[in-house]
């Protein structure tokens, strides 16, 4: 057999889908459960494993389910550097995130 590469990310709900209303695993659960799998997989010599950062994806739920009033926050992140830092910055200033 040859290498194969498994990607995993987080579940992120979208508006207009089926799954709109779903709740999103909180970040320290998300972390936990890649980690487990991080772990199980680790022995396979055959196996890359792409892990999606939770942080990212708690980011990604929170812009899925913003309107308007994000465009401070995405603005306030740019002009910081646009890193994951400044995304919780710009997001805890606006009161936003949890």
């Amino acid at each position: 057999m040859r290498r194969i590469t498994v990607a995993v990310a987080a579940f992120v709900p979208k508006p207009d889908t089926p799954f709109a209303g779903e709740a999103m695993l909180p970040v320290k659960e998300l972390s936990r459960r890649l980690r487990a799998i991080r772990d199980g997989l680790r022995a396979e010599p055959r196996v890359r494993l792409a892990l999606e950062s939770p942080n990212w994806s708690h980011l990604e739920g929170i812009l899925s389910r913003g309107d308007r009033g994000l465009g401070k926050v995405i603005a306030a992140a740019e002009a910081r550097g646009g890193s994951l830092a400044a995304w919780q910055k710009a997001l805890r200033d606006a009161g936003i995130g949890g």
